[in-house]
């Protein structure tokens, strides 16, 4: 396996600290570290704009910003690096609202070994890369959800609405997002309609396997047929955490149907009619066939 090199933005103005963190990364073989070093949020900002970097190792003290500020302003440029937070106190409060505001993790100086520092470094990059994958799955899903033509819906154990795509909205004429947490009780179907797919998806929930239902629903267009079909979403421990349900308008396709089922007995009654008649007909024929037989046989009896 190939050396891994890391491009490292350590972001401190104590000469001191600066010296013992790059002491400490030179000191671990398996890696290769690149270090660039600012010592203010000026020239740290102006070097973020011009190199690409791996990791950030930030101290939030600067010459010319202090405290979680430092952080919330790097963050705001949108350079997607991971950063890690490097604090002299030992303060957890700090340290956990760093995080919250996105940054990968926290160290607090003196208590920072070679190994600490470099497992951090690491987990902090995979970490950060595993956030952007689920990220772009997140926005792929989304951009499906609103273009594809079905509507989906999804629904948690209490069978409230965790989801609903905005093709929603031109059936019921209403935005998707004002039935979010609600019930379907809760909007505005019929009560028939709500037993009917409040047991479909308690049904789900139960056998933990796909299953279907077809049924009208009156529109702001009209009455429309649907098909649903409800599957199961697991967790990564196996458990069902919510129902999906896709419900596709097959209106026009059940309308082709009736169409062609009537064309289809149409088809069928012409053609017994037909054949009635061409039976008839074959039967005058026979007849008209033995009479001139028969006068025939006459007119040789009587010649």
């Amino acid at each position: 396996m190939g050396k891994i090199n890391f491009n490292v933005l350590m972001v401190e103005d104590n000469n001191g600290d600066a010296k013992l963190v790059s002491e400490m990364l030179k000191g671990y073989i398996p890696v290769s570290f690149k270090m660039s070093r600012t010592n203010c949020l000026e020239k740290t900002l102006k070097i973020l704009k011009e190199e690409k970097f791996d990791i950030i190792l930030l101290d939030l003290d600067l010459p010319d910003s202090h405290g979680l500020v430092t952080l919330g302003k790097i963050i705001s440029m949108n350079y997607r690096i991971p950063i890690i937070v490097l604090t002299g106190f030992d303060d957890d409060d700090t340290g956990i609202k760093a995080m919250q505001m996105q940054a990968e993790d926290y160290l607090i100086k003196g208590y920072i070994d070679t190994n600490l520092l470099v497992r951090s470094i690491r987990y902090s990059i995979e970490r950060k890369s595993v956030k952007e994958k689920l990220e772009l799955s997140k926005q792929q899903y989304k951009s499906l959800a609103e273009n594809v033509p079905s509507i989906l819906i999804r629904y948690d154990k209490n069978l409230h609405i965790k989801y609903l795509s905005p093709k929603a909205e031109t059936i019921t004429g209403i935005p998707s997002n004002k039935f979010i947490g609600k019930a379907n009780k809760e909007m505005g179907i019929s009560e028939y309609l709500c037993v009917l797919w409040d047991n479909a998806i308690k049904d789900v929930f139960k056998i933990e396997h796909r299953k279907s239902l077809e049924f009208d629903f009156p529109s702001k267009n009209g009455l429309k047929t649907f098909y649903m079909t409800l599957s199961p979403e697991f967790s990564l421990k196996g458990i069902i955490d919510y129902v999906l349900c896709v419900l596709t308008d097959i209106t026009e396709r059940k309308h082709a149907e009736e169409i062609l089922k009537r064309d289809v007995e149409i088809f069928e009654r012409l053609v017994n009619e037909r054949s009635q008649e061409l039976a008839e007909t074959l039967i005058e024929l026979e007849k008209t066939k033995r009479l001139s037989e028969i006068g025939t046989l006459a007119a040789t009896i009587a010649h």
